[in-house]
């Protein structure tokens, strides 16, 4: 219910709202059904959950970049940072915290102009350690980096393409 406020709130009009909250829904009660079972962990949305990389950490720590050719405005920092929200849950309790230092951050959010892939608005990329996860960086194709220059329908799909790139930087394929 909390994923549905969340895209109800940024989406007060989208015709697909009735269906989202369905959609979340039916998932939370999946979730919530498999958690208190003694099912085998073959379950997909529950073996899905515990594979996530980030999945013991409470507070994810995220940085915007800010700077003017890769960077975010202010207003368009918040916009972004809201919609990482989307994904703090009573089933995902991942936390996003703001930090100003890039190197402190597990995930990275930049602005590129140009992606290089056909069709493509976002772009997630992972840093390995050890064959581990280290870092996610999360790649959006913005025209500019302030709030103002970018139309409703602009401003909308960032918000919705940074959801989209945050659950890939959490592990959901």
């Amino acid at each position: 219910v909390e994923l549905f406020q969340a895209f109800e709130s940024l989406h007060p009009h989208d015709e697909r709202v009735p269906a989202w909250r369905s959609f979340v829904e039916a998932i939370e009660e999946h979730l919530s059904i498999c958690r208190n079972s003694s099912a085998p962990a073959n379950d997909y949305f529950l073996t899905l959950y515990r594979a996530l990389p980030w999945s013991s950490l409470t507070n994810l720590k995220i940085y915007i970049d800010d700077s003017l050719e890769n960077g975010f405005s202010e207003d368009l920092a918040r916009l972004l940072y809201q919609a990482c929200f989307v994904w703090n849950t009573a089933h995902l309790p991942v936390s996003p915290v703001l930090v100003k230092d890039r190197s402190e951050a597990q995930i990275e959010i930049m602005r590129v102009q140009f992606l290089g892939a056909q069709h493509s608005a976002g772009q997630t990329i992972y840093e390995l350690e050890h064959n581990c996860l280290r870092k996610a960086c999360i790649r959006l194709f913005c025209r500019s980096h302030t709030l103002d220059a970018l139309s409703e329908s602009e401003i909308a799909n960032l918000s919705s393409l940074c959801r989209h790139e945050f659950g890939h930087a959490l592990g959901l394929d």
